[in-house]
Order: C-alpha cells, then sequence, then structure tokens
C-alpha cells in the first residue's frame, strides 16, 4: 500500500490539510495576481483617457514613465510633442501676437479650449483697434462682428458718448449761426 495509506488517521487528515491549504492558497495568489494585473490596466485606461483635452505636458510625461508598454504610449508620445509646440506658440502669441496670427493659431491647432481663448484674445484686439480709432464707424464694425462680445456694452456706451458729443457740437453750431445772424 502507498505510504498515505500507512499513515495513523490524524497525521493522514494533517497532511490532507495542508495539500488543501496550499491550493487554496495558489488559487488566491493567481486570483489575486490576476487582479492586480488587471487594476493596472485598468489604471492606465483611467490615465490614458484622463489625457484628454488635457493640457498639463507633466500628465503626458506621467503617463509615458508609468505605461511604457501600453498600446497608446506612441500615440500619447505624439500628442505630448504636439502639444508642447502648441503651448510653445501660444506662449510666443501671448507676447506679439496679432489678430491674425491667434486665426492662424486655430487653423493649426484644432483644441476647444486654445480656440476660446483666441476668440477671446481676438475679440479684445478688434476692441483695441476700435477705441484707439474712436469714431462711430468703428465701434459699430465692433459691435456687428461681436454683438455679444466681452466689451459690446462698453461698445454702446462709447456710442451713445460720441452721438451725445455730436449733438453738442452740432447744437453749438446751430447756436453760433444764429447768433451771427442777429
Amino acid at each position: 500500500e502507498g505510504a498515505l495509506f500507512s499513515m495513523d488517521k490524524k497525521t493522514r487528515n494533517y497532511l490532507i490539510a495542508i495539500a488543501i491549504l496550499l491550493f487554496v492558497a495558489g488559487f488566491g495568489l493567481g486570483y489575486l495576481t490576476c487582479s492586480l494585473l488587471r487594476g493596472s490596466s485598468v489604471n492606465e485606461q483611467y490615465a490614458y483617457e484622463a489625457l484628454a483635452d488635457n493640457h498639463n505636458l507633466a500628465d503626458y510625461d506621467a503617463f509615458l514613465d508609468d505605461y511604457p508598454d501600453s498600446p497608446h504610449f506612441v500615440e500619447v508620445k505624439q500628442r505630448r510633442e504636439r502639444l508642447e509646440e502648441m503651448l510653445g506658440e501660444w506662449n510666443q502669441l501671448l507676447q506679439i501676437g496679432t489678430i491674425g496670427d491667434y486665426l492662424n493659431f486655430k487653423s493649426n491647432y484644432d483644441d476647444k479650449f486654445y480656440n476660446r481663448l483666441c476668440d477671446l484674445k481676438i475679440d479684445s484686439l478688434e476692441w483695441c483697434i476700435a477705441m484707439r480709432l474712436d469714431t462711430r464707424e468703428a465701434y459699430d464694425r465692433y459691435l456687428r462682428k461681436y454683438p455679444d462680445g466681452t466689451y459690446a456694452s462698453e461698445a454702446s456706451v462709447a456710442i451713445e458718448l460720441l452721438d451725445r458729443k455730436a449733438a453738442e457740437k452740432a447744437a453749438q453750431a446751430l447756436a453760433a449761426d444764429t447768433l451771427a445772424e442777429e
């Protein structure tokens, strides 16, 4: 007979219990390993999705450092390079950007966040032009382009002031003509 059957019942039960414990521990360890690996891919997917509409280079660097074997690695690296290029150009625009520069930026980089900032900068530059010209036509042009613009109410007030000044000037001229006739 085999060695297992020649042992006393207590020793045999003890060995069977150890074998069952080893089997359960092995199964549990395998399950834990699979869970951790699956959790790692979930974390990777979450980190990847967090990069959507993200403008922080450090987040891209962290993804590339943490997930060098990711199927998204090449794409994320390319997006990071494009973002770095875009941010560099944006910082230059902030120094000396013209309306045309901001329009070119919008056409070169299809980015909702920066497109909105371009629109705000263009609105501001158009307002500066209207203020520099300080004519009714300039303010009207601003309002036609930006009826809901940042400075729409200021443009309306400026038009009212110019109209009031023009009316006062006309009234003074009329009064002067009337006095001259007498």
